[in-house]
C-alpha cells in the first residue's frame, strides 16, 4: 500500500510518499504556497499537479499504486472540491481525503483526532476539534 500526504502550508508545500509502515519513499518540499487565495486557482493547480508527478516520478513508483491520498491545504476549507478534483485528475483510483492545513497540523501535534491548537505561521488560527468530532 502505497500512500501520498500532502501539507500545503502558507509558506510550503510538501508531498511524501509513504509505505504502509509510514516510511517515507521520498519528500518533495517547495518553499512557496499552493493555496488558491494566495496564487489563483489556474497556478495553484500547477504547482499541485507538477509537484504531484514529480514526487511520484522521484519515488520510482507509478501513480497507479497510490491508494490513499491526504492532503491539508491552506484555503481548502473554502475549496474541498476544487482540491479533491485537482488530486483526482493525477490520481483517479485513490481514495482522497481534504483537509484544511491546521487540522492536520492538530492530528500531527497530538496524534489524534481531537484537542486544541493555536497556529501562528505564516497565517494564525486557534482551532480545536472534540472527541465527538465537533470542532471550532
Amino acid at each position: 500500500m502505497i500512500s501520498i500526504g500532502i501539507d500545503g502550508g502558507g509558506s510550503t508545500l510538501r508531498v511524501g510518499i509513504f509505505t504502509e509502515n509510514m516510511e517515507c519513499l521520498h519528500l518533495h518540499e517547495l518553499a512557496e504556497t499552493a493555496n488558491p487565495s494566495v496564487l489563483g486557482f489556474s497556478q495553484a493547480e500547477e504547482l499541485l499537479r507538477s509537484s504531484l508527478t514529480q514526487t511520484i516520478s522521484d519515488a520510482g513508483i507509478t501513480s497507479s499504486t497510490v491508494q490513499y491520498v491526504g492532503a491539508g491545504m491552506a484555503g481548502a476549507a473554502q475549496n474541498p472540491d476544487w482540491l479533491r478534483n485537482v488530486l483526482t485528475s493525477v490520481l483517479s483510483h485513490a481514495q482522497i481525503t481534504v483537509a484544511q492545513d491546521y487540522e492536520i497540523a492538530l492530528i500531527g501535534a497530538h496524534g489524534k483526532r481531537y484537542g486544541m491548537l493555536v497556529l501562528s505561521g505564516t497565517g494564525s488560527v486557534a482551532f480545536g476539534i472534540d472527541a465527538s468530532g465537533e470542532s471550532a
